[in-house]
């Protein structure tokens, strides 16, 4: 009869390098990364929270030019819970089971068209709803949209101008006053 002399070493040894890969697997941190879209937009200043199984927030962050980025606990394996959150947008909820490695999830969010602080018909581009109050001075206009939870526009780029100028064109009661403004520019 013979004995195998190497004994169980190769096997305990490969036993132990997979328990050890696992180890290392399940105490690192994930990324969960990913795009958020409005109408086909990028939508930046959108609230993301990950919450762990317990309900305790693991990472918080707001999306900037339509991205986001949050890092899970070290403890990474697991399940997890995104919510997307913006005034004037219904809140979005997101379950990821067993993380275990980098995921990218992107997520499209839709106005709510039950609040009351933006007009159905306010237009939206690259992810910020715009609608012109009148009757207003500077400073009450920038009050009022405070109040309700917006901001007067701060406009960034030519087509961002471009935008605002071909929608205020579309409606009657401006068309005149702007056919006029651009005249003078000439």
């Amino acid at each position: 009869m013979s004995t195998n002399t190497t004994g169980d070493f190769p096997i305990v040894n490969a036993r132990l390098a997979v328990e050890e890969a696992l180890r290392r697997k399940a105490t690192q941190s994930h990324t969960i990364s990913g795009r958020i879209t409005e109408s086909n937009n990028s939508l930046s200043g959108v609230k993301v929270s990950l919450y762990n199984s317990n309900g305790d927030i693991v990472s918080e962050t707001s999306s900037v030019d339509g991205q986001y980025s949050v890092e899970t606990s070290s403890n990474a394996n697991g399940d997890y819970t995104l919510t997307f959150e913006k005034d004037g947008y219904i809140t979005q909820t997101k379950s990821i089971i067993d993380v275990a490695e980098d995921r990218t999830l992107d997520v499209t969010m839709q106005k709510d068209t039950n609040n009351p602080n933006i007009p159905a018909n306010a237009p939206t581009f690259n992810g910020h709803t715009y609608y012109l109050y009148t009757g207003y001075t500077w400073q009450e206009a920038k009050d009022y949209c405070e109040s309700v939870g917006g901001h007067l526009a701060t406009i960034t780029s030519q087509e961002e101008m471009d935008f605002i100028v071909n929608d205020l064109e579309s409606k009657s009661e401006y068309n005149e006053p702007i056919k006029q403004d651009k005249e003078l520019k000439k």
